[in-house]
């Protein structure tokens, strides 16, 4: 599984997760120069550490379910307000449409 650190963890970079040691070698022994750019920044590499510890615990569904009832308030006061909300789903990414770049 490939996952990105950027939005959700608040970091930079990404990572991967396999089922196995076995793919882990390889792809780490014929992969290399495909998946690996340079190394993470440590202030990223600090954020990166502090989100994964905070994914290990009971607190992360806590964190989550207050992101979602936010997000359901936003997307209530963006229908009061009647403003153009792209899609109204439950991500945390939302785009309001403003239209053209003058408008925007």
């Amino acid at each position: 599984m490939a996952l990105s650190l950027n939005k959700s963890f608040a970091a930079a970079g990404g990572a991967i997760a396999f089922p196995d040691d076995e793919s882990r070698r390889l792809v780490r022994t014929v992969g290399g120069p495909l998946i690996f750019s340079g190394p993470v920044q440590p202030p990223m590499l600090g954020a990166i550490l502090a989100t994964a510890a905070l994914h290990r615990t009971p607190e992360i569904a806590d964190r989550q379910e207050l992101l979602r009832s936010r997000i359901r308030l936003f997307n209530r006061q963006v229908r009061a307000a009647r403003l153009p909300l792209v899609t109204e789903s439950e991500s945390p990414i939302r785009f309001v449409g403003a239209g053209v770049a003058s408008v925007a």
